[in-house]
């Protein structure tokens, strides 16, 4: 909010009539309202009728809190609603990174009420293509006792850890909206998503990482040249009503066009290059990615709270450097939360699978 003044009714009369002011009381609509805050390319005064009062409130502040973006102070410490306004492209960051990430955001997500911090969460323990595995199914004779069945779960508890942003951005880039937002988009979507996408694949101190972890990755070879046998027993240890998809580096990626792209690779059936297509499930490469995983992650839970992805500015942090310094906070927790089970024929079946390191 730029200022609040008191004004008298010839005042207000003079002002609307000229068209620098709109006059806001219970008689205009609100779309009316919207449609003159919601212009970018002049600043719309506002003013509230009270009884002797008038309140002049800038538009573009009304137009960022209207939207729901992100309206915090200057300070390093606590902020304070109106002191300095967010871009555009920084207030929605957060978002349009998550939208990029090829793992975070395939996840089962659990929103936390208010005033939580953590939450337990199921996992599956029962094996639905197992005569043995629960729930177990009878042939009872007619009128006998029928024998009770129960589902089988463990608990896993989840308790949010604080993901932290910190972008400095020069004044010469403020200075041209077109530019802030290409470099937004190029160094910080990125970045965003691939410490959210290594959290879960690698773990950090409020997930549980799925490389690894030997409770509920199975771990095999695969070699630098690796054999179609390799890529096929790495599909055979997937549960099979699963959807996963390949996750790899460059590098291993290279590795698997450089054997499988060959003449017996008759209508790409074994692997399609430019599809980004392996043994039938999709390619996902991911730079510095050093193991070959298979995985459904829509059996990995992540734990976010209701309220989430907290936004604020200070031109004061990197005064000697003309940058004003944007912090993004992220909190969120995640764990694997399918166990696997072994099968009739001894095979371990679950959601994730990795090369062995």
């Amino acid at each position: 909010m730029d200022s609040i003044v008191d004004v008298d009714i010839d005042t207000s009369n003079r002002l609307t009539s000229e068209g620098i002011a709109i006059l806001f009381d219970d008689a205009v609509e609100r779309k009316e309202i919207k449609d003159a805050v919601l212009q970018e390319t002049k600043t719309v005064h506002i003013i509230k009728g009270k009884t002797n009062m008038q309140e002049y409130m800038v538009g573009k502040a009304f137009q960022s809190i209207y939207q729901g973006k992100a309206v915090t102070g200057m300070s390093e410490g606590t902020a304070a609603d109106g002191g300095n306004l967010i871009g555009t492209a920084v207030g929605e960051v957060m978002g349009m990174a998550l939208e990029t990430s090829k793992v975070w955001s395939k996840c089962r997500k659990v929103v936390l009420p208010d005033r939580t911090n953590s939450v337990k969460i199921p996992v599956d323990k029962n094996a639905i293509f197992d005569m043995a595995g629960k729930p177990i199914g009878y042939n009872p004779a007619e009128g006998a006792q029928k024998t009770a069945t129960k589902l089988e779960f463990g608990v896993q508890t989840l308790t949010l850890g604080k993901t932290v942003f910190y972008i400095p951005v020069t004044e010469e880039l403020l200075a041209d909206a077109s530019m802030l937002d290409g470099w937004i988009r190029q160094s910080a979507f990125g970045k965003l998503a691939t410490t959210l996408d290594n959290s879960v694949l690698s773990g950090a101190a409020s997930y549980s990482g799925v490389i690894g972890n030997a409770t509920y990755t199975a771990s095999l070879a695969i070699s630098a040249v690796p054999t179609i046998e390799q890529i096929y027993e790495a599909q055979s240890h997937i549960y099979p009503s699963m959807n996963p998809e390949w996750y790899m580096g460059p590098q291993d990626w290279f590795a698997m066009k450089a054997a499988f792209a060959d003449s017996n690779n008759l209508n790409n059936q074994l692997i399609n290059p430019n599809g980004f297509v392996l043994a039938g499930m999709k390619v996902n490469v991911i730079p510095l990615l050093s193991q070959v995983v298979l995985a459904d992650f829509s059996q990995y839970t992540v734990a976010v709270p209701r309220v989430n992805d907290q936004l604020a500015v200070s031109e004061h942090i990197r005064f000697d450097y003309d940058e004003v310094v944007y912090r993004l906070v992220h909190r969120s927790a995640g764990a694997p939360c399918f166990s696997p089970r072994t099968g009739a024929d001894g095979i371990t079946l679950g959601a994730f699978v990795q090369s062995a390191e």
